[in-house]
């Protein structure tokens, strides 16, 4: 989908329609591959970290990412994407 708004074949209106997500987490998966572009050009190599589904309920997932030294974060089901992303950061630059 990325691709496909880079492109000029949809707009990002489409694709928060079609995926049925916000303007935000769209906004956050451009910003993150931008990131991760950059990244590649350094020579750096993506970290990932684990991520398990802790329970399923009828509303969704619950999702528990386990960011080391102690720090986990806890994610409830219709979570915004990009505003996890940016809690992580801030998590880890100590700024929380």
């Amino acid at each position: 989908m990325l691709e496909a708004v880079r492109s000029g074949r949809m707009t990002g209106r489409q694709v928060v329609a079609e995926l049925g997500i916000s303007s935000g987490t769209l906004g956050g998966w451009v910003r993150a591959s931008k990131l991760r572009a950059q990244a590649r050009q350094r020579g750096r190599v993506a970290r990932f970290v684990p991520v398990r589904v802790e329970a399923v309920a009828a509303g969704g997932c619950v999702a528990v990412v386990e960011l080391g030294e102690g720090l986990r974060v806890r994610v409830e089901a219709g979570f915004d994407g990009g505003e996890v992303a940016r809690l992580v950061r801030a998590l880890r630059a100590g700024a929380c």
